[in-house]
This record gives structure tokens, C-alpha cells and sequence, in this order.
């Protein structure tokens, strides 16, 4: 019983530490959801399905009555299709409402807008049928080997620090071991590990415990490191350099940018060394054209807001409409009434509406693809005019004098602003013009 206990924990232990490894071989785990769940919009009887659209608050103004209300439906939230309360405001002009009843103009609106709702979403919900049924998919990503440049001289990867040791056979063209055992460096600082205790036959172990970051912009590196073994001293080495001995910390300065390998192996006190020695590469890159960059794995679609619009009612056949989206980059697609989607830009007017209602509607579309799935709704009315605008023409009067022997009427043509000369007349005639538009005349015979 006692062997099998011991197995077992030698065995959990080992899954253990082998999972521990892994992990940190593998670097840093980024988990993401992609993909949207659509089975609750499929599974939807949009035909029954209840908005419940309830009015939640009535105020007003000495201009408008303000109709407040919230309804139930299908949106994408949290990369699933579900159910989702939505809140609404209806501006009801006073003006135009007049001697109506509130209540059934505001039933009559808000009923347009289940009805649209409903019929979108029934747009929508044909379109995921088409594609089948899609679900949200958990991606795990890991960082520990992304970007990592291979040195193809020494075949060995830039920044990566072996958790795993290697075997010798794997490393015998990195480490070039000196012919002879080195002397001990002057004044070299020993870290030990008093835990480990020493075998005059095993070689120490050599870590190094700090180093530059994989890619720097810094000509500096520094370097700590120390034994398994007590009274260990070490020898260094960069690039192709030779083996010198060092101390910790190994500090190298002046670096230019590139590609660099350091390298450090311990010699104990009974002249055994670490035939593997520990390894890091990092690269020197130049400060101009250094950068980081950062992914952002974003799946949730854009969402289309409406900035400016026209009045909900109003006598202008010109709307402008400005708009934006909640993620950069985006794209735009727009439709009036009952005209196609076409794309679009912010701002875009329309010219020449008719009288009458008319609606209004934009869809973002960012980067990746994705649609808004509720585009961004705006609706309002074109009235007849009421008045019209009247010019009166005023003039002020004109006197016309016989200057010649032969003298000249003037005669008012109504229906022209130019005079017409009569030559047959020797009659001096005053013309003039009233404030009221009419010609009279006074004839000085």
C-alpha cells in the first residue's frame, strides 16, 4: 500500500510539473470568445413573439408632449443572440397634434415601430437561417513562441529562454567549452544554494536569474546569474567572443543594434563545469524604428448612432443626417423610405422629399465585417406649406417731360417692367407708380 500511495504522488507530482513547464514554455494565455450564438433567434416564433412594449413616463413642454417607452427584443449581447430591453422616446408636437387624441396618436406610432422592429428582425433571423446554426467558439492563445525570430548562424531562437534543458547533443555547436579548467576570477561574487547538496562527481547547475528584454532598444545589458553548487566561479561569453571569466552581475555596454547571444557556464570546486551552460539571445533594435504593437481580439459588432437629424416634423423637403459608429475604421450603408442600402458618408443629405412620412436608416460595418445588426432608425414628417412668401413691388414715380417738339407717351404694360413708347402723342404725361402696384397717370395738356 505504501508503494502504490508513493507512486501515485510521484506520478501527480510529475503531471504536475510537466503541466507547470508547458504553461511556461508556452508564455502567457489569452483566452477569446469567437463567434456569435444564434440558436435562441432560430428558435424564436418571431410570428407570436411578444414585444411587450410598455409606456414608462409621459411629461411635455409648453411645445411637445414627451412619450417614454421600453420594449423587449432580440439583440446581440455578450456574443448572444438573446433578449434585451430597449428603451425609446416619442417627441409629439402640440402643434401638429392639435385637437387629436394623444393616447391613439401615440398607440398609432408606437405600433409602426413594433412593426418595423419586427419585421427587421425577421429579416435577420432568414439570414442566420441561411448560414445554420452558429455557436460561440473559446480560442486560447498563447504568447510564449509568437515573434520570436530564428538566428539561422547559431539556430537559436531571439528572447527564448529554454525552460527545459536541452540535450548536449542539441547545444554542442553553441557551447564551446575551454580546453583547460579556468582560474577563478579576483574578487567574483559567489550566490549559492544551500539546499542543493553537492556530489563531487555531478557538474553544478548554471541559471541565470535576470537579462535584457528579448527585443530593447538599450545598448546595455546586464546580467545575473548564479550556481546550483557553492564556491562556483563562471566564464562568459557574447556572440562569437571568447570565453572570459566573470562575475554576477555582467554588465556589457557600448552594444550597437543586432542580434546577440550570452552565454554562462559554472565551474565547481572540484573542477567539474556545466558542459551545457545557460543561454539567452535578445536583440538591440534602433529607437526610430522600434514598436509595439498590441492585438485586441474584438468581436462584438459596431453599434450606429444617429447625431443629427431634422425636425420630426417640418415643411423642409432637405434632411441632413450625421452619424458615427462605436468602433473605429467603420463603413457605412444607408437607405431612405424604401430605396436600397447604399453606402454612405457622414454627413449625407437628402433634397426633393415628398410630403408625407419618411424614414431613415444607417448600418455600420466595421473592419472584420461585422454588421450592426439594429441599424440606427430616424423618422419623421414633411409638411405642406401654409403660407407663401408675396413680394410687393414698390417703385417710386417717375415723371416723364416732353423734350422734343415731338413728345413721347409712356404706357405701363402690366405684365412687363419696361415701359412702352408711345410717339404719337405730343402730350406731356406724368407716369407713377403707387406702393399698391397700380399705374396711374395725369395728363397735362
Amino acid at each position: 500500500m505504501a508503494i502504490a500511495v508513493s507512486l501515485i504522488l510521484t506520478l501527480s507530482f510529475t503531471a504536475m510539473a510537466s503541466e507547470t513547464v508547458r504553461d511556461t514554455v508556452i508564455g502567457e494565455k489569452i483566452e477569446t470568445l469567437e463567434g456569435i450564438d444564434n440558436s435562441q433567434l432560430l428558435a424564436t416564433d418571431l410570428e407570436s413573439f411578444d414585444l411587450e412594449m410598455t409606456i414608462t413616463d409621459v411629461t411635455q413642454d409648453n411645445k411637445n408632449h414627451y412619450i417614454d417607452y421600453q420594449f423587449k427584443i432580440l439583440a446581440i449581447k455578450d456574443n448572444i443572440w438573446q433578449s434585451v430591453l430597449r428603451e425609446q422616446r416619442l417627441t409629439v408636437s402640440k402643434a401638429f397634434l392639435l385637437d387629436r387624441d394623444l393616447g391613439l396618436y401615440v398607440q398609432e406610432e408606437i405600433g409602426e415601430v413594433a412593426d418595423y422592429e419586427l419585421s427587421h428582425l425577421k429579416e435577420v433571423q432568414d439570414i442566420q437561417k441561411t448560414k445554420g446554426k452558429t455557436e460561440i467558439v473559446k480560442t486560447t492563445k498563447y504568447t510564449g513562441l509568437i515573434g520570436l525570430v530564428l538566428n539561422i548562424k547559431d539556430k537559436v531562437l531571439l528572447g527564448y529562454e529554454p525552460v527545459v534543458k536541452p540535450p548536449v547533443s542539441q547545444i554542442a555547436q553553441v557551447f564551446e567549452p575551454p580546453a583547460t579548467n579556468p582560474e577563478p576570477a579576483e574578487e567574483q561574487s559567489v550566490v549559492t544554494n544551500p539546499e542543493v547538496l553537492e556530489d563531487p562527481l555531478v557538474p553544478p547547475e548554471t541559471i541565470i536569474d535576470s537579462h535584457p528584454l528579448p527585443a530593447t532598444t538599450s545598448f546595455e545589458a546586464t546580467f545575473i546569474f548564479y550556481s546550483s553548487e557553492q564556491n562556483a566561479f563562471f566564464q562568459c561569453k557574447i556572440n562569437s567572443g571568447d570565453w572570459q571569466n566573470c562575475a554576477s552581475p555582467k554588465i556589457y555596454s557600448g552594444l550597437v543594434p543586432g542580434d546577440y547571444i550570452f552565454q554562462v557556464f559554472a565551474t565547481d570546486s572540484q573542477g567539474n563545469y556545466d558542459d551545457t551552460s545557460a543561454i539567452f539571445s535578445w536583440i538591440i533594435i534602433e529607437e526610430d524604428v522600434a514598436t509595439t504593437t498590441e492585438t485586441i481580439v474584438d468581436n462584438t459588432p459596431p453599434d450606429t448612432i444617429i447625431d443629427s437629424y431634422p425636425l420630426e416634423l417640418t415643411s423642409s423637403t432637405e434632411a441632413i443626417f450625421s452619424f458615427h459608429a462605436t468602433k473605429e475604421n467603420c463603413q457605412f450603408t444607408c437607405k431612405i423610405d424604401t430605396e436600397f442600402w447604399q453606402g454612405c458618408e457622414s454627413p449625407i443629405t437628402y433634397t426633393d422629399l415628398f410630403i408625407g412620412n419618411h424614414q431613415f436608416q444607417v448600418q455600420a460595418i466595421d473592419s472584420g465585417n461585422q454588421e450592426d445588426p439594429m441599424p440606427a432608425l430616424f423618422e419623421w414628417q414633411v409638411l405642406a406649406p401654409t403660407t407663401t412668401d408675396q413680394t410687393i413691388a414698390t417703385t417710386t414715380q417717375e415723371i416723364v417731360t416732353q423734350t422734343t417738339s415731338s413728345s413721347t407717351d409712356v404706357i405701363i404694360n402690366s405684365t412687363s417692367t419696361e415701359p412702352i413708347i408711345n410717339t404719337s402723342s405730343t402730350d406731356e404725361i406724368i407716369i407713377s407708380t403707387s406702393t399698391d402696384g397700380i399705374a396711374t397717370s395725369t395728363d397735362n395738356m
